[in-house]
């Protein structure tokens, strides 16, 4: 059992964890007789609503002195197989992807992308929601050292005038809950 399956399961978080929006679509999906395939598309549609209430955990990005909150994170390691597909070689990665919400200022972020060898400490903490409030401690803090902005895309959707930041993270050393994790970086 991996890293991710151990925390769902101590934390009772099921990994496909069905949300009201879920529900909500599930209720949607049944056939609506009468209509055309586009009409019963464009009312789908129209009862899919995400709701933060809705959301079992909250994801926060702290770098330097800087808090942002993410809607998406995903954390990347990767080892080298020989050609029968075993395992043959060093574990390395652990670049953290995240997708950030709405920001009143991205100035940090900016600064960060444009030092070329700026490197900074941060963490990722993920709480558990309850009724939409942050309950307790971190279910899981991933902290990073000597961290460099390894990628920034952004992009804004004309349907919901949406802000979305996609951030990028890599870093040479991770320490995700008690497990320590160093990439051998050249200097």
């Amino acid at each position: 059992m991996n890293f991710w399956s151990k925390l769902w399961r101590k934390n009772n978080i099921s990994e496909s964890s069905e949300t009201h929006s879920d529900r909500k679509e599930a209720e949607v999906k049944q056939e609506l007789p009468g209509r055309s395939v586009k009409e019963q598309k464009q009312e789908r549609a129209a009862h899919i609503v995400h709701n933060e209430q809705d959301e079992l955990l909250q994801i926060l990005l702290e770098v330097e002195q800087s808090v942002y909150e993410a809607a998406w994170f995903d954390i990347d390691f990767n080892q080298e197989k020989d050609k029968e597909g075993r395992p043959d070689g060093s574990v390395y990665g652990g670049i953290i992807s995240l997708k950030l919400k709405e920001m009143e200022s991205e100035d940090s972020l900016y600064e960060w992308l444009a030092q070329t060898q700026g490197r900074h400490e941060g963490s990722v903490s993920i709480y558990r929601k309850c009724n939409g409030k942050i309950s307790g401690e971190p279910i899981c803090n991933i902290i990073f050292k000597d961290a460099c902005c390894a990628g920034y895309h952004k992009y804004l959707r004309g349907v919901t005038s949406e802000d979305v930041t996609e951030l990028k993270i890599t870093s040479r050393y991770l320490k995700i809950g008690d497990e320590e994790f160093e990439n051998n970086w050249r200097n």
